[in-house]
């Protein structure tokens, strides 16, 4: 089974630049346990807490340089979405939620992605436990739009915080979208040498 991880940078409100960028991190759950390994030994040779979570927003250059380091040894590949949301504004009615943007960013990223890191496998998307109402909301509406465009979908989507032990991925695709929004684009110090491994889509 394919796991993807999914979190976003940005929100859709005028803050925070032109880009609200989605990410999705996949691995084989073969290699589960080696993205473990090669983050705890990232946050080893940081001298960061073992608990240490890796938000692009909150590291230093240091620990990103880092992570981006580990990155290229990790045995998984990213795909990004870039939303404009001054494109997307103009493009919907007014009124339209933050909720409805970030919805329809990751179902542009679903869409665009292999179906083989699709179908029938298991989405994580960053968002507490607690919140029971808007995963179902996330939940429903991605599989309405996989099934009015006649593709596969995933066997399950489950919430996965960032913060837990197994989220690996979800911090993955977090300082993969944060980089590629600073950047907007692959570019920068360290996602040229990572061509190989995300794919904008």
């Amino acid at each position: 089974m394919i796991y993807s991880g999914l979190d976003w940078s940005g929100s859709p409100g005028p803050e925070h630049g032109p880009w609200l960028v989605i990410a999705v991190a996949h691995v084989d759950e073969v290699d589960l346990e080696t993205l473990d390994t090669e983050l705890a030994s990232t946050r080893a040779i940081l001298r960061l807490d073992p608990s240490f979570v890796f938000h692009h927003s909150e590291t230093t250059a240091a620990t990103r340089e880092g992570f981006f380091a580990a990155l290229q040894r990790m045995p998984l590949s990213v795909h990004v979405h870039m939303l404009n949301k001054a494109t997307w504004s103009a493009e919907h009615i007014s009124g339209s939620s933050g909720f409805d943007c970030i919805c329809d960013g990751i179902i542009t990223l679903l869409m665009r992605c292999p179906t083989g890191v699709i179908e029938e496998q298991m989405l994580y998307i960053d968002l507490p436990r607690r919140e029971g109402t808007l995963v179902t909301r996330y939940r429903t509406t991605i599989r309405q739009a996989m099934r009015r465009a006649r593709r596969p979908t995933f066997r399950d989507m489950k919430p996965r915080p960032d913060d837990q032990t197994d989220a690996a991925l979800i911090q993955v695709a977090d300082m993969v979208a944060g980089e590629v929004r600073e950047h907007s684009g692959l570019a920068g110090l360290y996602l040229p040498a990572l061509r190989s491994r995300v794919e904008i889509v």
